[in-house]
């Protein structure tokens, strides 16, 4: 999650950065993969967390 946002972050400022839309694709790749899983994950935490 914090490669993810700081390439995030790197390409809001840039727009074009080859390493940084490269980690994203992997990270991209990694959720879609595991979606599900993280999803419950996220869900969990959510139920958890007080606003």
């Amino acid at each position: 999650m914090r490669k993810a946002h700081k390439a995030y972050l790197i390409l809001e400022e840039k727009e074009e950065d080859e390493k940084s839309e490269k980690i994203l694709e992997k990270c991209d790749n990694v959720f879609y993969e595991n979606e599900e899983e993280i999803n419950s994950i996220l869900e969990e935490y959510s139920l958890k967390t007080k606003l």
